[in-house]
This record gives C-alpha cells, sequence and structure tokens, in this order.
C-alpha cells in the first residue's frame, strides 16, 4: 500500500514512477534523480541476489560498477528498524554514490530490504580536485602560475600586504566555529533561550545517561531538509555526515536570528550549491 500512495502522489505531482525492466540475469531501473544536479536519465543496474553490489550506475557518457558499503546510521526506529546512509565509489575516483537504506531490526545478521534510487545522491568526490579551475586546488602555488608571472627563472612573488583573511562576526551575537572544533555544549551555550525543555533521556556519546531537548535547534541539511540537534547523539551524526561530504566547513551561530534560517549558517560554497540545486532540481521535478 506504501507504494501505490507513494506512486499516486507522483502521478498527481507529474512525476514519472520507476520504469524497470527485469531479466534472469539483470534488473534495470531507469530513473531521473532527484536529489542530483544530474539532468541525464540514470540507469541503475542490479544483479539478482547481490544486495546493493555491482551495481552499474550509467548517465551520459558515464558509466561505473560499485559497490556500497554502511558510512552512517541515520535514525534507529527500534524493533521498526532503522535508516542507513550507504556509499560507494567510482573507481577512478572522480564520483561518489550515496543512497539512503531501510533495514530491518535483524540488520545486520539480514540485509537491507529498501531503499528508492531515485533518491540516489551523484556528487563530485570531495577528495578529486580535477574539475576544478587551477587556482581552486589545494596544491595551488601563485608562484608557479603563468598568469601572475611572466618568468619562471626567480622562484620569488612579491607580495606588497598580507591579506587578512580573517572573517569578523557581524554583531556580537554571532558565534563562528570551525565545524571539527563545535561542541553540542558551546552549541547548548550560543543559544540560551533553548534546550530548557528535556523530552527525553537516552545514552550518549560518552556512555552516559543524558537528555534530549524538545526545543533543541534545526541545522539544516544539503537536501533542504532540516535535522533537529536535540542532544550530542544527533550532533555527532550531522557533524560526522557534513564533515565527510564537505570537510571542516565554517558554521554560524546567531542566538538573534528571528527564523530558524538565521539562527544557522554553513559558510561553504559547496555546500550551499549544493542546497540550491537540490531545490531547483525539486521544483523542475514537481513541475513536469
Amino acid at each position: 500500500m506504501k507504494k501505490l500512495l507513494k506512486e499516486r502522489f507522483q502521478e498527481l505531482a507529474g512525476i514519472k514512477p520507476l520504469y524497470t525492466e527485469q531479466d534472469s540475469a539483470t534488473t534495470t531501473t531507469k530513473v531521473r534523480l532527484k536529489m542530483s544536479n544530474i539532468e541525464d536519465q540514470v540507469t541503475i543496474t542490479e544483479k539478482p541476489g547481490k544486495v546493493l553490489e555491482d551495481v552499474t550506475i550509467s548517465w551520459g557518457n558515464e558509466s561505473h560498477t560499485v559497490t556500497f558499503e554502511e558510512e552512517n546510521k541515520i535514525d534507529d526506529h527500534g524493533n521498526e528498524g532503522m535508516d542507513l546512509e550507504f556509499m560507494a565509489e567510482s573507481d577512478d575516483g572522480k564520483w561518489q554514490f550515496i543512497l539512503e537504506v531501510y533495514a530491518e531490526a535483524s540488520y545486520p545478521n539480514t540485509d537491507p530490504v529498501e531503499w528508492d534510487w531515485e533518491e540516489l545522491i551523484i556528487q563530485d568526490h570531495p577528495d578529486d580536485e580535477s574539475h576544478l579551475d587551477p587556482e581552486d586546488r589545494s596544491d595551488y602555488d601563485p608562484r608557479m602560475d603563468p598568469a601572475i608571472r611572466s618568468d619562471f627563472d626567480d622562484p620569488v612573488v612579491e607580495i606588497e600586504d598580507d591579506e587578512d583573511l580573517t572573517l569578523e562576526p557581524e554583531d556580537d551575537y554571532v558565534d563562528e566555529f570551525e565545524l571539527k572544533d563545535l561542541t553540542f555544549d558551546q552549541i547548548v551555550n550560543s543559544f540560551p533561550n533553548n534546550y530548557q525543555d528535556v523530552h527525553f533521556t537516552r545514552k550518549q556519546p560518552n556512555g552516559e545517561e543524558g537528555p534530549y531537548y524538545r526545543d533543541g535547534i534545526n541545522f539544516p541539511n544539503m537536501d533542504d531538509s532540516l535535522t533537529h540537534i536535540g542532544d550530542a547523539n544527533a550532533w555527532e551524526d550531522w557533524k560526522s555526515k557534513t564533515m565527510r561530504h564537505y570537510g571542516n566547513v565554517e558554521i554560524v551561530l546567531n542566538d538573534e536570528g528571528k527564523n530558524w534560517f538565521d539562527k544557522v549558517f554553513v559558510s561553504d560554497d559547496k555546500f550551499n550549491d549544493d542546497k540550491d540545486s537540490f531545490i531547483r532540481g525539486k521544483m523542475k521535478a514537481l513541475n513536469r
């Protein structure tokens, strides 16, 4: 019934349902991705009896056979199962594939049982810089850039003044942190009017029982959703996922923000570009 209802919503929104062909050797699914900026139709080819192994993902001039592995537990529903994040990488190191799957409570003794290929995320691998302009790469050396130097005899580049790249807070209420250094306690201290209403308690990363707050702060995700940071567990999950995808980004916290989107800002071009691309893709799909 769940699938029928979902397909009905897709039909009403003008979104074509998944197109699947199956034979004795392979199962082929053709989709339009909801959460990636790839406009081409994507073809997923799976082998019977293999769960997220030797999956061939093809679009445009690209085709990669990958095996997905568990990276992160998104949410644990107890006896009702769990939501997991699985990830794969292309052999050439240029692409990263991310898929949210559902597994029963017996996992990992049983395989994942449900996922939606339309929600597959295909993105540039965070460690691959081949698509970047030379000046944007981590190994860029301006002393060796012909656009700056007219010869390569003198290895010295004259710099008149050191540029101050420090981002100063706009007012007394803005706190800026590097993601790797930001802790849950610092988030609580940055929002003194929140984290007052305890919803329940559960075991925290330090192994001790701790509160989960109903009035915690929401942090943005690249897919235009929000993660409620109610305790240290929720924070460490969001932090780990964001670090893995975008690295040590800068987080701006503003207790004086009137709206949720004024309170937390991820100061990273790729994160915000991916978020904008996802929103545009979602609107485009709904307008089909």
